[in-house]
This record gives structure tokens, sequence and C-alpha cells, in this order.
């Protein structure tokens, strides 16, 4: 594993990220589980230990879209359940046709993002995307959107008459043993998570250049609080797009769910529902879309996530293979994109295994 070591170690020399948790297991066995460089530079700098823990961004997802597997599994909703029969405001001719499939392939037409948080409480937090004259038609495109798992995370609301946070722990957290996962992390915890901004700078830019305002903003060290804004400010850091805090072993053990129930050996999803979640539905330019997950990333078989604040997830079911990579890229003044170094991580393993 000294290539792999080598190729996060001289990512942190180039200022790709300040740390860096990676672990991977293989067959069941942890076969590689390491700790890089600093958890924090500031105010003060900490060793990144291997059991911290991450706000995880949009890998929050891959929670939210198991979570409507297993409520599609107990026959409270189908893929093909329009949208609209929770959100009565979405009945519009553009709109109606909107399924629970569009949203977890991210079909369904709606823009990447809109800050929710500069809309006055009074409104419906929909009402600028209402605002919108035309939409593609659902399936037509993927286009990657925040807004497909707010909604989703309402579903499970709306359905399970509880918040998502308390949905979470009782379908995913307590039966996986899940025992560092979490939305709004006790304070006791401040000490193992690792910071991710000083404050919304980059969403802040998006907000601008929107000619949007908002005068809320966080201008602290964003630290045991989710970085995302609109999970932070718009749904009070519960939200089915971002907000979760985990570790790589957590994320791990979510993962491995999946690659029990493609063996046809247990029941938490079924095997039907597993491998139609990891199917290629739609195609986009550099990756498939799923049930929530991508699928074959740059040429990469298999199936995964990334997060925003440098999170990411591949797993390989061909070779029972789940390779976790974690890092504070945001926790810098000029955070890069890592992308080539996630492949170079996922390359590396696969070439140690073969």
């Amino acid at each position: 594993m000294k290539a792999i070591d080598l190729l996060i170690s001289t990512a942190i020399e180039e200022g790709e990220f300040p740390g860096a948790v990676g672990y991977v297991e293989h067959k069941g066995k942890i076969i590689y589980h390491e700790a890089f460089g600093y958890a924090s530079a500031y105010p003060q700098k900490r060793s990144m230990q291997k059991d911290m823990i991450f706000d995880v961004a949009s890998i929050t997802k891959i929670f939210t879209s198991t979570i409507i597997l297993r409520l599609i599994a107990e026959k409270k909703l189908s893929l093909e359940t329009k949208v609209s029969t929770f959100f009565p405001s979405l009945e519009s001719v553009s709109t109606n046709c909107i399924t629970v499939y569009h949203l977890l392939t991210h079909t369904s037409g709606f823009p990447a993002w809109y800050p929710f948080y500069t809309v006055p409480e009074a409104e419906d937090f929909l009402a600028p995307i209402l605002k919108v004259k035309s939409f593609p038609d659902p399936g037509e495109k993927i286009e990657y959107s925040d807004l497909n798992f707010i909604l989703l995370g309402k579903i499970i609301e709306f359905i399970e008459e509880a918040q998502l946070n308390e949905v979470v722990k009782e379908k995913l957290v307590v039966p996986l043993q899940l025992n560092t996962t979490c939305y709004l992390p006790d304070a006791s915890l401040k000490d193992r998570i690792v910071p991710t901004e000083v404050g919304n700078q980059f969403e802040k830019e998006l907000v601008k250049v929107r000619n949007l305002h908002y005068h809320g903003w966080r201008e602290e060290l964003i630290w045991g609080e989710v970085h995302d804004g609109n999970s932070h400010y718009a749904f009070r850091g519960v939200s089915g797009h971002a907000g979760i805090f985990s570790t790589v072993i957590d994320v791990a053990k979510l993962a491995k769910s999946y690659l029990i129930s493609l063996k046809h050996e247990d029941t938490f999803l079924s095997y039907e529902l597993a491998k139609n979640s990891i199917q290629r539905h739609v195609m986009g330019e550099n990756e498939g879309r799923g049930l929530g997950w991508v699928v074959d990333f740059n040429g990469i078989n298999g199936f995964g996530h990334t997060g925003f604040t440098g999170t990411s997830l591949w797993v390989v079911p061909e070779k029972e293979l789940i390779m976790v990579l974690f890092t504070n890229r945001v926790h810098q003044p000029n955070p890069v994109n890592i992308n080539l170094t996630r492949r170079r991580f996922y390359e590396s393993v696969l070439k140690v295994i073969s």
C-alpha cells in the first residue's frame, strides 16, 4: 500500500487538502486504514486521526436514497410515485409528471441549485422554482440537483411522520450499527470532528452572482455544523441532500450492506432493489446514474458518490471492494478540485489487489 500512502501524502504536499483518511475493505477484511496530515490547520493544528468524523456533504444523498429504497420495499411508495402527491404546488403542467425515479436519477429537470434560505419564511420554499416558466421534460437529461434530494428527504418525513434525522437513526444507524453517524452532532464530539470552511465564502459568491441577498451568513470557522448553506440556513441542519456527519468506517458499513444484499445474504435490502439501484439508468458525459448512486465513474466500474467537502466512496461489487477517501479540501483559503486524486486513489487500490 506504499503507492497509496505516497499518493495521499503528495496531494497534501501539493496543497490539495490539509489532511485525509483512507480506507479499503476487500472481501470483508480491512486491508488499509490510514490517516494523513492535519484535521485542522487553524485556529491551531490538530493531527488527523483514523476515527475522525467528517461532514460527508452529498454522501448524505446515499443515506436518503437507501431509506427511499426501504420504503419502496415496504410498499409505502414506488419509483413511479408522482412527487406532486406530496407537494401539491408541483401539480402544474411542467412538473406534474416528475416521479421519485426522476429525483433519484437526477432527471427531474429541476435546476442544479438554488439558495432556499433567501426565500422569505412565510413562502413555500419551492416558490422560486415554481416561477420558472418551463422545465425540461422529466427524463430528458441529467441535471445533478440538490433539490431532488431535498424533496426526497421531505417525502421520507411525510411518509414516516417523523423528522429525517429520526428516520435515519431508526432505519440505518441502529440496524447497521453506524456508531458515529448522525445529523446535528453533539458538542461533546467536537474534538473528533473535522472542520470545514471559514464562513460560507464559496456559497456567498454563488448567491451574489445570482443577484440574491442573504444577511445571516456565518463568518467563523464552520466546525460541528453542516457546511452546506441550504442544509444549515434553510433546513436547520437536517436535509436529504446534506447534513450527515460520519466516519470512513460507518460509510463503508452502509456500502457493505449493498454488497451483502447483492450476494442474497441479507434482508436489509432485497437483492432486486440493491441490484436495480446500482444499474446505469441514465448516462451523462463522464458518469452514469443509478438510484442515488453514481455508476461507472470515468470508466471505472462500480458505484459510489462524492461530497463537496472532500469526501468520496467507491465500490466495486465484482471484487467485493470498498474504497473510502475522506479529505478536508475546503479547509483552506482556495479549495481545489480533487477528482483526479480520487480517481488515482481508486486506480491505485485496484492495482494493488489485482
